[in-house]
């Protein structure tokens, strides 16, 4: 047993993860499944009492309005009420069939449904009320309410029998009163019998109900319990597993963080945890060896970063002093700026050699005697060209003054340099630093105050961590690798002190070190009082950060969004023969700038405080008044990621730290050659779209007035004509005996003219009007029309035999009026082109075109050349010989501009001899909703065509 326990366990431990979650779901599952049955079973055999209940209620309704109706009939003798006994009494014998056919052992369904559904059960309650009956007959409610309503049935079976013989004694019309009077008591014997019955049938169901209502709440817990007791279980000892492997990951994982690589995970499964663990400590062994060679390079480098930096630092501060003979002031700024930055390096450079020999254990404590008054004061001395420069107030005070301690000096320095550092660093122009030095029962106390920016309250326990600075990478206000305080932390354990800090966000922060100093009456070798080796801090005050230069205004502007005042005045110095200049401290000043200045470029540092230069590019190519402006990325960081970051945000260029002057220089140069030509070219862009949009309006001023002049001179042109035609057709039909041949044939010219006039005249109104009036759309149908032109067609010319092929259910959207105009211009078109033919072939139909439906009319005529095409939509344009095919050359042209007005468009298909097809298309209802954003109700039609 405890063989086969231990098999389960252990397979257990080693399925994989994935298929551990699946067992436990699996488990849950089975529950929610269980009791999800067992639910159902017991809502269906509840839903089957409830039905059974309601059954009877209808039951026990046809039963009393069956008695109450053959009572009617026995003392009024109406034959509608006997009927209406059948009627009622028919619902009870549907009941007493059902209960018959399920008694059997081969049952009829569909018998058996149909005495329920005829005893008005509802349908879908006729399944579960079989079940119960054949299923559940020997429960004891069920098999007592069975016998309750066979008792019942026999009792009905005499309540027929009853009416049967009251019908035979009325029904012919000679009834005995003394047999009703018989007969009536027998109804109310039988009615009495029933009602008992009726009610113990329900009052059985209901405490049936009930009954199975406890039972099934305790099976449900039952069973709920097992199965959530078996799958709690197994889940818990699956959890339990899981979470003690992970647990020792955990601790793994902390130990690696705190430096020791070499321990053991018992970790023994063979699921992903197990090949994690094995994994985990292979990374160890890695991390350990990586560590170490860490520790090595960073000797090695920082060791060898100080001897160039050496012969750069020396050579600069006898230029600096002028040994080797005077400068100008921009020289002299540049050796600054140079000077300035070799300290910075170097102070980076001992950070980090200090931290390798941490690492490596190189770090030893060497106490000598020192007199720790002086060597304060002369690194305090150090930092005061910069506490000068921001403006600083300082107090240093030590007690006593002249105390001589045992110390290791170089310790003490790098704690003292950091502390004052950070001090100036972090305190605003302006601010005060205080510094307390006290020696007292071989013990020194060195107290550093200032009154900066202080340290959040959840920040308070990070900051002697190693690589770990308070503000973000992106937008960090200040320089530094993260490392001081954390040495500072180290060095204050080497000499076996401590170190605390007390610090208000906004109000400045207090450093206090304590540690071990052993007084000593005199020294045993002689004090050098010089700074140690690679303790500088003495800079020369930086460059000036003005904001523009004087370049004339003629030159491009350009905006340098940089943080560091050195860097950016450098730059800005390097572009003052080519641009003007302005500095920003970070982005938000930079948005600030652009939005004042407007400048044609910006040079952004990618780390900024307040707002970075990634983020500031974001919200310039954001906003479409200052998207085209260039943004040159300057940054030190090559790796790709840090590129495509760049990119994304909407950078034109990248420069990398350092860069070399002359390719600054020629890059921004030319970035703003092609800003200039940019520039020039919008502002030509801009004068054409001002001179367009100016011919634009008038040529539809001209336009109006042309169609306004066209309808004017239309309809005046009709009022002589009517007179020409009237006069001429009252002379013909007046004098015409009088006339001679020549005038007669001079009459009939001067009417045909007229009538071509008339023709043309209409169809210039009609084109006017066309483009006058906006189209009233509806839904129109096209086979209406086309019926209507081919009647018309037929009764003016019997004698001519034209196949029309006109396909069914043509709809369209638009105005019946003017689709009406292109279907008689299209269709006549077709029967002109084909007056010769023997068989003129006119088809009408609908094609797929581009994703859409367009409708067509082809004909077999003459057809025209494809060259010529272009001409075909114009006015007044003919493409064959008027006395051929004589026409006005209006109705295409009228054609094309209802169908532009209705949003739509046609062209044509032709071969010379051989037909043309005419094309077009309109937008549909539901384009017409897209285009105009509003919904489109159903029309309701009430004219003739539809």
């Amino acid at each position: 047993m405890n063989s086969s326990s231990f098999s389960i366990r252990r397979f257990v431990k080693d399925l994989p993860i994935p298929k551990k979650l699946a067992l436990i779901i699996g488990l849950f599952s089975v529950v929610i499944f269980s009791l999800l049955l067992l639910s159902y079973l017991g809502m269906e055999i509840l839903s089957g009492s409830r039905a059974y209940v309601h059954g009877e209620s209808f039951w026990s309704k046809a039963q009393k309005g069956a008695i109450y109706r053959l009572t009617r009939y026995a003392l009024f003798h109406d034959e509608a009420d006997y009927r209406e006994y059948l009627e009622h009494i028919a619902v009870v014998q549907g009941d007493h069939q059902a209960r018959l056919e399920m008694a059997k052992p081969d049952m009829n369904w569909e018998t058996a449904a149909q005495g329920f559904v005829q005893g008005r059960n509802h349908p879908a309650d006729v399944k579960i009320l079989i079940l119960m009956a054949r299923k559940l007959h020997n429960f004891p409610y069920m098999h007592e309410a069975l016998v309750i309503w066979g008792q019942a049935d026999s009792y009905v079976e005499r309540l027929d029998s009853v009416a049967h013989a009251l019908h035979q004694e009325i029904a012919p019309g000679h009834p005995s009163p003394a047999r009703i009077r018989h007969l009536l008591d027998q109804i109310q014997a039988i009615d009495a019998e029933l009602t008992p019955l009726e009610d113990n049938f329900s009052y059985t169901l209901g405490e049936g109900a009930r009954w199975l209502k406890r039972i099934l709440l305790i099976v449900m817990v039952l069973a709920t319990g097992v199965l959530l007791a078996m799958t709690l279980t197994i889940a818990f000892f699956i959890s339990r597993h899981l979470c003690g492997e992970i647990n020792q990951l955990r601790a793994g994982a902390a130990r690696v963080a705190a430096g020791e690589y070499s321990f053991p995970l018992e970790v023994e499964s063979r699921d992903e945890i197990g090949d994690l663990a094995r994994s985990f400590h292979e990374m160890a062994a890695q991390r350990q060896q990586a560590e170490r060679l860490k520790d090595e390079f960073f000797a090695n480098v920082s060791h060898e970063l100080r001897t160039p930096l050496t012969l750069v630092l020396s050579p600069l501060e006898s230029l600096l002093a002028s040994d080797l003979g005077p400068f100008g002031p921009e020289a002299k700024n540049a050796l600054q700026i140079m000077h300035n930055n070799a300290v910075r390096l170097l102070q980076l450079v001992n950070g980090l050699l200090d931290f390798s020999k941490l690492e490596a254990g190189q770090l030893k404590v060497n106490r000598e005697a020192i007199r720790i008054a002086q060597l304060t004061e002369m690194i305090y001395k150090d930092f005061q060209p910069m506490m000068q420069h921001k403006k600083l107030r300082t107090q240093l005070e030590v007690t006593p003054p002249d105390a001589l301690i045992m110390i290791d000096r170089y310790l003490y320095e790098r704690i003292f340099f950091n502390l004052l550092s950070n001090a100036v660093k972090f305190t605003a122009p302006g601010g005060h630093i205080d510094i307390h030095l006290r020696v007292s029962d071989d013990q020194l106390t060195l107290s550093v105050s200032d009154a900066g920016i202080g340290i959040p309250s959840h920040e308070l326990q990070n900051i002697f961590q190693r690589f770990r600075q308070v503000e973000g990478s992106s937008t960090r206000r200040f320089e530094g690798t993260g490392l001081g305080l954390a040495l500072v932390k180290e060095f204050v354990d080497l000499l076996q002190g401590k170190i605390s800090v007390e610090s208000v966000e906004g109000e400045g922060s207090t450093f206090t070190v304590t540690c071990s100093a052993p007084r000593v009456d005199s020294p045993k070798a002689p004090i050098d009082l010089m700074p140690a080796p690679g303790v500088r801090a003495q800079r020369y005050a930086p460059a000036s950060s003005a904001a523009a230069n004087d370049t004339s205004l003629s030159l491009p502007k350009v905006l340098i969004a940089e943080d560091n005042v050195e860097m950016a005045s450098y730059i800005a110095g390097l572009l003052t023969p080519i641009a003007q200049t302005q500095i920003a401290r970070d982005g938000r000043d930079a948005l600030d700038q652009i939005g004042r200045w407007s400048p044609d470029l910006v040079i952004t540092d990618v780390m900024m405080p307040e707002r970075d230069g990634l983020s500031l590019c974001r919200d310039m190519k954001a906003n479409p008044a200052t998207a085209l402006i260039p943004v040159v990325m300057l940054t030190a960081v090559t790796h790709r990621e840090a590129l495509l970051e760049g990119w994304k945000a909407g950078a034109d260029e990248y420069l990398f730290k350092p860069f070399h002057p002359k390719e600054l220089v020629t890059r921004i140069q030319s970035i703003l050659k092609n800003r200039l030509a940019q520039k020039r070219a919008e502002e030509k862009i801009s004068d054409l779209n001002e001179n367009l949009s100016r011919h634009a309006q008038e040529l539809e001023i001209a336009n109006r007035e042309l169609e306004s002049f066209s309808y004017s001179v239309s309809h005046d042109l009709r009022t002589p004509l009517r007179a020409i035609d009237g006069f001429s057709k009252e002379l013909l039909s007046n004098c015409e005996p009088r006339l001679n041949d020549r005038d007669k044939d001079d009459l009939h010219r001067i009417r045909a003219a007229t009538d071509r006039m008339s023709h043309l005249i209409d169809a210039l109104l009609e084109l006017s009007h066309v483009s006058r009036n906006e189209p009233a759309k509806e839904i129109v149908d096209l086979n209406v029309i086309a019926g209507r032109i081919i009647d018309e067609f037929r009764s003016a010319d019997p004698a001519r035999v034209v196949d029309f092929r006109i396909a069914p259910s043509l709809t369209a959207y638009g105005d019946p009026r003017q689709l009406s105009i292109v279907l008689e211009n299209l269709i006549g078109n077709a029967l002109k082109f084909t007056q010769k033919r023997s068989t003129s072939i006119i088809e009408v139909g609908t094609t797929p075109s581009r994703g859409t439906n367009a409708f067509f009319v082809r004909d077999n005529g003459a057809g025209f050349n494809m060259v010529h095409a272009a001409k075909l939509f114009g006015a007044f344009q003919r493409l064959h010989d008027a006395s051929e095919f004589p026409g006005l050359g209006i109705g295409l042209a009228t054609v094309q501009r209802i169908l532009h007005r209705h949003g739509g468009r046609i062209w044509a298909e032709a071969e010379e001899n051989r037909g043309a097809i005419f094309y077009f298309v309109l937008p549909s209802p539901r384009d017409e909703v897209l285009k105009g954003g509003e919904r489109l109700e159903p029309l309701q039609h009430t004219s003739a065509r539809t």
